[in-house]
């Protein structure tokens, strides 16, 4: 049984008839009415009903229904029964593309902003149109004027330009759950020194030591998303970390999982944080509180990308109260983040 739902407006919101068939919809004027189909050469059976919410159209060759009107009646009628469901998926569904491709627009056009601030700070844009000639020479002496910042630049831009990478790669795999990934092996600490070279320069920024354990372990791995989910946890870790702290980052692993763990003086994690840290627009305390709060998908989008290959996201927070830190801007503790992965 194939049919159409319109809303109240009349305008569709499904339909599973092709539109060659769609010419009989004209030629519907019941709730039942059988006919012969000239394009199928067969009987078939077709009818409309509407309520407040809107209408349904439905055609079939199914012999049951052909034979019983009072049978296709009663499947009709349960297609209309739908209808408000069906308005309130697609909107739902509606909604939710929307607010994806809001967030990633905004956290693109930032970072883009971002990059010509830094680009215009080393080189002035008045001063890359004062003479158009000679732009090369003149961003050559500008870089070459103050190395170390030109480089603390490059750090800053090419730290941006993965997590704009990481954006449309995440809303790409997100956005389409049935897409088959392809799964390869790879050197995990590798894997995780790619995802941490663009935060180095952030890190010792602020004071942090980040120690990385030797590991030779390799894990069958769909590249993108393991990257994604690492370098969304690292951006979070170079702002919720400690100034003057170290992380540890861990491998351990048996006959059944690996588990790549982060050891770090980070912001206090409340148990109503543990409670809802992975729901969709939320925040824990101190970083709304210092404004670093995002747009509450961090944690969340973390967790999924992981899924995607296996490896389960495990919170445990102020794992030794001994080292717990009251900070003037905030409370840290001695937090561990580990990634789970089934062998």
């Amino acid at each position: 049984m194939d049919f159409i739902i319109w809303n109240s407006n009349g305008h569709e919101i499904y339909s599973s008839i092709d539109q060659i068939h769609r010419v009989y919809i004209k030629e519907c004027n019941s709730r039942s009415q059988k006919f012969e189909c000239n394009i199928d050469g067969c009987k078939k059976r077709h009818g409309k009903v509407k309520n407040e919410d809107g209408s349904v159209y439905a055609i079939t060759d199914n012999k049951d229904l052909v034979r019983s009107s009072k049978l296709f009646k009663k499947n009709l009628n349960l297609y209309l029964k739908l209808i408000d469901k069906a308005i309130k998926y697609r909107n739902d569904l509606a909604t939710k593309y929307s607010d994806n491709i809001s967030r990633i627009l905004h956290n693109v056009i930032t970072l883009t902003s971002q990059n010509m601030q830094e680009i215009y700070s080393l080189v002035p844009q008045n001063v890359l149109t004062s003479d158009l000639k000679d732009q090369l020479k003149t961003i050559r002496s500008h870089i070459s004027s103050d190395l170390d910042e030109s480089a603390k630049i490059m750090f800053r831009l090419i730290k941006n330009n993965i997590l704009i990478k990481t954006e449309f790669q995440v809303y790409k795999t997100l956005n389409n759950p049935d897409q088959l990934l392809t799964k390869r092996e790879h050197d995990l600490k590798k894997v995780v020194l790619n995802a941490f070279h663009a935060f180095f320069y952030d890190f010792k920024s602020k004071g942090i030591y980040v120690n990385i354990e030797n590991c030779n372990r390799k894990l069958n791995i769909n590249y993108p998303t393991l990257t994604g989910a690492l370098v969304h946890f690292i951006d979070n870790a170079a702002k919720y970390s400690m100034s003057d702290s170290i992380i540890n980052v861990t491998f351990e692993s048996n006959d059944n999982h690996l588990v790549l763990s982060f050891d770090m003086m980070s912001y206090k994690i409340s148990d109503e944080d543990m409670e809802h840290l992975f729901d969709e627009g939320y925040s824990g305390f101190y970083s709304t509180k210092n404004d670093l709060n995002g747009d509450g998908m961090g944690m969340r989008m973390i967790r999924q990308l992981l899924s995607l290959n296996n490896c389960e996201f495990v919170i445990r927070k102020n794992i030794n109260p001994n080292k717990s830190i009251n900070g003037i801007l905030a409370e840290f503790d001695l937090n561990r983040f580990d990634m789970v992965f089934s062998m």
